[in-house]
């Protein structure tokens, strides 16, 4: 800890905060130093009305009283001394004049000294902490209108979708109509839009490269580096404004740029054969999660009336022959990429499994990703792996002699555990395509394609044409079904957005899209990974719809083991655009990782809590079992799954990676409970006070909570959640979970179930509850500590019956004080399945009955 004391706030410093409905602010200030000296500490509150401040120091002040430490998550690595103050403010005494809109937006920060003869200290001068600010909006009877939140240029109109909520859409349409392109695909024709009244700050989803989406912030004045996909402002009204790039027609194009005096530029490409204008969907809701919503829902409506997904729909669901296996998704699984090398062999593939079970580590899915291919020239440079092509069905001779259905035949037999066997191809093939001169070329129509491979260089690429590709695709996966693969992970889907001929833009991806999703859901079942897919003519097409069956969708760029820097920004993006992919027909897949490694469980609690798959790749030797064990539980069938929650996104968007503030990612489960992620992005000590109620971001809370902090494992209970703050702390690469769960009243008392405590992510396997009278139910889907909490003394619970009929001796039950006045009980349910030898193929979830 630095010489100087800490200083946390709630509302935060260096932050936007909206705080609905107030009437008046109440502050919390902890000031914490690591010497052991007592200090008479005294605290000030400076604030301004945000559109007359200065400097801070000729803000107003006001003093802030001492008061009871809120709820603290221990520090275990050091020793310190806190003082606590906490101030109610009425909303008039700090701002007596409104905006225009009645809304009220201040600027704050805090001095502090350590006694009445010290000189008062300003915290950002000291600490260089940023100020604050809040904003109490105004909730208005009457619908307000567009212009109020955005002033539009006079080349669009705008017509009003839907209103409900609280949350209105409108669409945007130019005037201007734009022609059919001539031109390659860096071309686009742009027209203003217009620009956001009172912008605050601001949240876009942009295309960072090619094939990956990331986020960029900033405040006042609107500046993109990238084309934007989405754009989120919060205004100094406290409502946010969300905006998504989408045309209705097919074969538009379209992305956000910026202009240099902060306007919002629409640009686009027309494919299509007439003139057609650019659109945009827009909503404005004082919730910003129901304004990212709201355009995608209105986004999806719109898509389904286009002609070519309407064929596309139709297709895909004449060649789907069953529904997919949804548990597919929760399995815990390896792939062979970071772990294995990318020089693959048979022999290499089997000596790292053997030494993978010779460590204990187990999975039900193993993928074995890139070089399992033949390949062959293409025309382009053979030396670049880039630049290769596909050349037939089987895997190549020199790794895998006898072939893909030999290896695979082999691994099933010397490892049953393995479920579920997957390998990794590009949707045209390999990298550059295809090979020339081969089997595809003798036996399918082909075509030649002027496209941008790696790094954006122009060449020349033989793909399948869109006439054959269904064809292709189902002798493909026919011939991978037979050789005993059971799921696909298609890479390289970008190249559809590479494409320079605006004929082969117009017919290619939708084609292409079409026929890799009526073939995987012919002959997998759904079980299919979406890599490199993160661009516009995918994301606004086969993804934006509900009427196929879900699949995964790799999330972001890469995990890099190699580059330390890469680590936290890889979580930080990942949770952002969550935002926009959790309203997709996909399940967000956070990517692979390794568990020995310096940030192992820094990546494994954020798969834990994403809501998509754990998957390792670690090198054969080099693992973290303890880990393992963390982030997956055994089913009640045997198997190693993932603990899925709901989809995590990011609590804080309007924050900026640079800012380097707690990054918080925050998930719900089935049972009512609500997880929040607290990931330190930043080198060094950073603080939090985190209001009860955002474990519940984007819900309901509950009027009572029990809160748990996964790594102290301290219970705080109960908390109500208007009212109560949870201090958090966490050193660099440092991470925790705090999951709060819904008390309810049994009797006298109150009740909640915990879920599996010993597992990151245990309250989501819960997967049904129900408190009636003296009994709890619940379904579990997976083995492990489950806990809950009763408040009172350590009295006995009367009886456990697991499963319908096996009856638990008390003694079998732990009881330990926990929160302020209650008991937490735990049973290992893992041990009862093994003693028992209860583990059944098929079952899925187990009934428990506790009867207090």
């Amino acid at each position: 800890m630095a010489l100087c004391p800490r200083v946390t706030t709630y509302p935060p410093l260096g932050k936007a905060t909206v705080l609905p409905n107030a009437s008046e602010v109440q502050i919390t200030v902890i000031i914490e130093w690591e010497r052991d000296r007592q200090y008479p500490f005294e605290l000030e509150l400076l604030y301004a009305e945000a559109a007359t401040a200065g400097h801070p120091t000729s803000w107003k002040k006001q003093p802030v009283p001492s008061s009871g430490s809120p709820s603290i998550v221990l520090d275990p690595d050091g020793t310190y001394n806190t003082a606590s103050f906490t101030g109610s403010f009425l909303l008039n005494e700090l701002s007596p004049a409104t905006s225009e809109d009645g809304s009220t937006h201040i600027v704050f920060t805090v001095q502090y000294r350590r006694d009445k003869f010290d000189a008062w200290k300003y915290v950002k001068a000291a600490q260089g902490i940023e100020t604050g600010e809040f904003i109490v909006p105004v909730i208005s009877s009457q619908d307000p209108s567009i212009s109020e939140s955005l002033s539009l240029e006079n080349s669009w109109e705008a017509c009003e979708l839907d209103i409900a909520g609280g949350t209105q859409v409108w669409q945007l349409t130019s005037s201007e109509k734009i022609a059919k392109s001539q031109q390659d695909d860096t071309v686009l024709e742009e027209i203003v839009l217009g620009r956001i009244n009172r912008q605050l700050r601001f949240m876009a989803i942009t295309r960072i490269e090619p094939f990956w989406i990331g986020c960029e912030h900033d405040r006042e004045h609107f500046y993109i580096s990238n084309d934007g996909l989405l754009l989120s402002f919060l205004s100094t009204t406290g409502k946010c404004v969300t905006l998504l790039a989408l045309n209705e027609a097919d074969d538009v194009y379209t992305v956000f740029r910026s202009s240099s005096d902060g306007s919002i530029i629409v640009a686009g490409r027309n494919d299509g054969l007439a003139e057609l204008p650019l659109q945009v969907l827009v909503a404005i809701s004082p919730d910003k999660q129901a304004s990212i919503s709201a355009v995608l829902s209105q986004a999806r409506q719109k898509v389904s009336k286009r002609p070519k997904f309407q064929a596309f729909i139709e297709t895909a669901h004449a060649q789907s022959l069953s529904k997919p296996e949804i548990s597919f998704f929760d399995n815990m699984g390896y792939c062979t990429w970071n772990g294995l090398g990318q020089d693959l062999t048979r022999a290499r593939l089997l000596d790292g499994l053997k030494t993978l079970a010779a460590q204990g580590v187990k999975f039900n899915t193993l993928l074995i990703d890139d070089n399992w291919q033949s390949l062959g020239k293409t025309g382009l440079d053979f030396s670049e792996p880039g630049f290769r092509g596909w050349s037939r069905f089987e895997a190549n001779e020199e790794g895998f002699p006898g072939g893909l259905g030999s290896v695979i035949t082999e691994i099933k037999k010397r490892y049953p555990w393995i479920q579920y066997v997957g390998v990794w191809h590009a949707l045209l093939g390999y990298w550059g395509g295809l090979s020339h001169d081969t089997e595809f070329t003798s036996n399918y129509k082909t075509r030649m394609v002027r496209a941008k491979l790696r790094l954006n260089t122009p060449g020349d690429v033989l793909i399948i044409d869109p006439d054959d590709i269904h064809r292709f695709y189902d002798d493909f996966y026919s011939f991978l079904r037979s050789s005993g693969v059971d799921f696909v992970k298609t890479d390289v889907q970008h190249m559809l957005g590479q494409l320079v001929d605006p004929k082969d833009r117009s017919e290619v991806p939708t084609a292409f899209q079409s026929a890799w999703t009526s073939a995987y859901l012919k002959h997998f079942e759904g079980r299919a990974i979406s890599c490199m897919s993160e661009i516009p003519q995918i994301l606004g097409h086969s993804f934006l719809q509900d009427k196929t069956p879900k699949i995964l969708l790799r999330n972001s760029d890469d995990f890099f083991p190699e580059i330390p820097g890469s680590h936290p920004f890889h979580l930080f993006v990942n949770a952002h655009n969550a935002l926009l992919t959790q309203h997709l027909n996909c399940i967000p897949d956070w990517d692979m990782f390794q568990t020995s490694h310096a940030y192992s469980s820094y990546h494994g609690a954020a798969r834990a809590i994403s809501g998509g798959p754990v998957l390792i790749t670690d090198e054969p030797g080099s693992h973290d079992v303890a880990l393992i064990d963390e982030m997956a539980a055994l089913s009640p069938a045997g198997r190693r799954i993932a603990i899925r929650p709901g989809v995590a996104t990011t609590v804080d968007m309007w924050d900026s990676f640079a800012a380097g503030q707690m990054l918080r990612i925050g998930a719900s489960t089935a049972s009512g409970a609500g997880i929040l992620g607290l990931f330190n992005i930043a080198d060094g000590v950073r603080e939090a006070l985190i209001p009860v109620h955002d474990l519940f971001a984007g819900a309901e809370a509950p009027g009572a909570i029990l809160v748990r902090s996964y790594k102290t494992g301290q219970i705080f209970a109960p908390q109500t959640p208007l009212e109560k703050l949870v201090k958090v702390k966490c050193a660099t690469r440092g991470w925790d979970v705090l999951t709060g769960y819904p008390l309810t009243k049994v009797g006298s008392r109150n009740v909640a179930i915990l879920g599996l405590t010993n597992k990151i992510s245990g309250a989501a396997a819960v997967t049904q509850l129900e408190v009636t009278d003296n009994v709890i139910s619940l379904s579990v889907k997976a083995l492990g500590r489950l806990s809950w909490y009763l408040e009172g003394d350590q009295s006995a619970p009367g009886k456990i019956i697991v499963d319908g009929k096996h009856e638990l001796n008390i003694d079998t039950v732990s009881a330990e004080p926990a929160g302020n006045s209650g008991t937490l009980y735990a049973v290992d349910l893992e041990e009862l399945w093994r003693t028992r030898d209860l583990w059944r193929d098929g079952l899925a979830t187990i009934e428990v009955r506790i009867i207090l």
